[in-house]
């Protein structure tokens, strides 16, 4: 019985000890990568956030929602349109430049938050989304730019 209560105070004890970080949320993960010199960031902005990503400029925009989503709420100026749900769309991101910088969205944030893993995989360093999509930066009375007035559509 002695044996058997202590086993129950080391397992708690160890318990205690685990590392605080690996419970942390991690819907911003950044890290230094060693391999290329250079901080790894990839996650999840606020609109706030991704708008002043967005003004410095150092960062590619690209919109994955289908041409008739951009139709009827308009997207982001800057933006390119890669279709999430089309054959090509995996080919396409594959393709892109590794070492560039990229904010990514979509209409809620669930494709976006689905390609962001997908790149994280495929050796993207530096990746973020818009948490809430475009409807989160539309609700914030943040511009679009109207499907008429461009040839992204």
């Amino acid at each position: 019985m002695k044996n058997f209560l202590f086993l129950i105070v080391l397992i708690m004890f160890l318990s205690a000890c685990t590392n605080k970080e690996d419970n942390k949320d991690i819907s911003n993960k950044k890290n230094y990568d060693l391999n290329n010199n250079f901080e790894k960031e990839m996650g999840s902005l606020s609109v706030l956030e991704f708008e002043q990503k967005i003004n410095e400029g150092k960062y590619e925009l690209i919109d994955i929602r289908s041409s008739h989503e951009l139709n009827v709420t308009g997207f982001l100026e800057g933006a390119i349109n890669i279709e999430y749900y089309e054959d090509d769309f995996f080919e396409k991101i594959a393709n892109l430049d590794k070492n560039k910088k990229y904010l990514i969205y979509c209409n809620s944030g669930n494709r976006t938050g689905h390609t962001l893993q997908i790149m994280e995989e495929l050796g993207f360093m530096n990746v973020s989304h818009l948490e809430g999509g475009i409807q989160d930066w539309i609700a914030n009375n943040k511009k679009t730019i109207s499907c008429s007035d461009s040839d992204i559509c």
